[in-house]
């Protein structure tokens, strides 16, 4: 059996022209790369920021000790009286896409 040359594997670049086309219709550069890059990682510093904010709350210390469900958010109780509050439930669905 013939062996097949390798079909070499495009660049980050390369792949997002060809599926989205750059913005203003030029080349991605590396700065471009570098600068969505910067904008990833402040991205994921709101994220961080969010959870740690957005904690389960009790009612009561003991309730928490006896492994009670949270009464809900400390950011968001009472208007969302859920927990995972609805802003954990979205951080994690964007994790997950």
């Amino acid at each position: 059996m013939a062996e097949t040359p390798e079909t070499p594997t495009p660049s980050l670049a390369a792949r997002l022209e060809a599926e989205e086309g750059h913005p203003d219709g030029g080349d991605i550069t590396l700065a471009d790369l570098r600068a969505a890059a910067a904008q990833l990682r402040q991205l994921d510093r709101i994220k961080a920021e969010l959870r740690e904010e957005h904690v389960p709350q009790w009612l009561t210390p003991e309730m928490e000790a006896r492994g009670k469900d949270p009464i809900g958010c400390v950011m968001c109780w009472p208007q969302d009286g859920s927990w995972p509050c609805t802003t954990i439930l979205t951080l994690e669905a964007d994790d997950g896409a």
